[in-house]
């Protein structure tokens, strides 16, 4: 007779927003350059323009809101990438979640996890974030990186030890043939 087991929830979360910071830095540090080069570009044309002419100046004001929306726009969009993005690990699976109108569900069984390991980035670092990299046996995902998740080293200690009490109860072993 087989036993049942309830599959629960272990943990869950979602990348961390901030990873993406020397994005948005970058992305409004060229905002702010193309904004002071397109008031120079229209200080000249202003500086060549007769009494009495259009202005050539308006244009270059909109192109200065066109760069800022652009910019605000793709920062948006990857903000919305990093929150619709969902990690659940279960006492059997690890399930990630992505997309924000139509979702894609990814299932690892954690019995097929064969390695572990935490990447910590130099600013993930310092902001207490990381990647924990899981390889699997499984053909559809063979390696899931969790990306910006805080305190890695405890989620990557919780799969190991769950991986650990599957393989017990499955009774898997690893071999290596070399």
């Amino acid at each position: 007779m087989a036993t049942e087991t309830s599959e629960r929830t272990v943990w869950q979360g979602t990348p961390s927003a901030l990873a993406e910071l020397p994005t948005y830095v970058m992305l409004a540090l060229g905002a702010a350059a193309a904004t002071v080069g397109l008031l120079m570009l229209r200080s000249a044309a202003l500086a060549r323009t007769t009494v009495g002419a259009s202005d050539p100046g308006r244009v270059f004001l909109w192109i200065i809101v066109a760069v800022w929306i652009a910019c605000a726009l793709v920062a948006l969009g990857l903000f919305l990438r990093t929150r619709a993005t969902r990690y659940q690990v279960t006492t059997e699976r690890l399930r990630v979640t992505t997309g924000l109108l139509s979702t894609t569900t990814e299932d690892v069984e954690l019995w097929r996890v064969r390695d572990l390991s935490v990447i910590r980035p130099a600013l993930l670092r310092l902001l207490g974030l990381g990647h924990v990299v899981l390889t699997s046996t499984d053909r559809s995902a063979p390696q899931v990186v969790l990306q910006s998740v805080r305190d890695p080293d405890a989620l990557q200690a919780t799969l190991r030890s769950i991986m650990q009490g599957l393989a017990r109860q499955h009774g898997t072993r690893e071999i290596d043939i070399t």
